[in-house]
């Protein structure tokens, strides 16, 4: 069995099944390399994110692919390098945020219109969708430039320096 496959038997046994945070705020979609500043780097540039997910103002969405993408990623060497490690990172970084149900998954899906040119980086806009979420945060510049058109759902896509002035814009005070 590979690691891919190990992983994902492991966040789908047990970091999944950590009841979601429950949803208050605004609904937010991270990309994992956001969700690295705040959870392992504990990135100055992202803390306008956590104060908002700590004061509830936001709510950040995730699904199992995401997931999945997350520990592997914290699985690496650079990072926790170990898998027990980065389940657990994972089953944490679960209890702070809402699931989003594959079915809703689904659906959004065969809905959306708006294609990334990289498909392992589809899911985020995907799950914006599938979570009405009126805010995609990422680094990535294709997922960037895919979520120009995201903006045909009510969706920002910024740069995690975009933050506070996207925050603004949708009305979640900074304070």
């Amino acid at each position: 069995m590979s690691l891919t496959e190990n992983l994902r038997q492991g966040v789908v046994a047990h970091a999944l099944t950590v009841p979601s945070a429950p949803t208050v705020g605004t609904p937010v979609v991270l990309d994992t390399n956001v969700i690295l500043d705040l959870i392992f780097w504990n990135d100055p540039q992202v803390a306008p994110i956590r104060e908002a997910l700590a004061a509830r103002r936001i709510t950040v969405l995730r699904d199992d692919e995401t997931m999945i993408e997350l520990a592997e990623v914290l699985s690496r060497p650079h990072f926790l390098g170990d898998e027990p490690q980065a389940l657990e990172a994972v089953r944490a970084w679960c209890a702070q945020t809402a699931h989003i149900d594959r079915d809703l998954i689904e659906a959004a899906n065969d809905h959306i219109s708006v294609r990334c040119r990289d498909p392992l980086d589809q899911k985020f806009l995907v799950l914006t969708l599938a979570g009405k979420a009126p805010l995609l945060v990422t680094k990535d510049k294709l997922v960037l430039k895919a979520g120009k058109k995201m903006t045909r759902y009510g969706t920002l896509t910024v740069k995690p320096d975009g933050v506070t002035e996207a925050f603004r814009q949708l009305g979640i005070c900074a304070n």
